[in-house]
């Protein structure tokens, strides 16, 4: 194995002391009097009725963040993930 394989291989587990996730952001939006619409998901598939009003949330970011027990390096390092999961409405 190269050096490289050794290091991936040494650092592949980490024990964590803290995973927490949280919203950031999300004001209410509402919607009310818009049309509710059937809709076939697939072709051959059974209609869905999709219904646009009330209030949600938009705007939001998802966070999610995990601590080491024992942290290697005095900064941290972090991702940062654009858009949403699915972009599905």
């Amino acid at each position: 194995m190269d050096d490289m394989t050794d290091k991936m291989t040494l650092s592949a587990a980490y024990t964590l002391r803290e995973m927490k996730s949280f919203y950031l952001g999300a004001p209410p939006h509402t919607v009310a009097g818009a049309d509710v619409s059937d809709c076939v998901l697939a072709p051959g598939g059974v209609p869905v009725s999709i219904d646009p009003n009330g209030t949600t949330n938009v705007g939001q970011a998802w966070l999610q963040y995990f601590l080491p027990a024992a942290a290697e390096r005095s900064l941290p390092l972090s991702f940062w993930q654009g858009r949403s999961l699915t972009d599905a409405m």
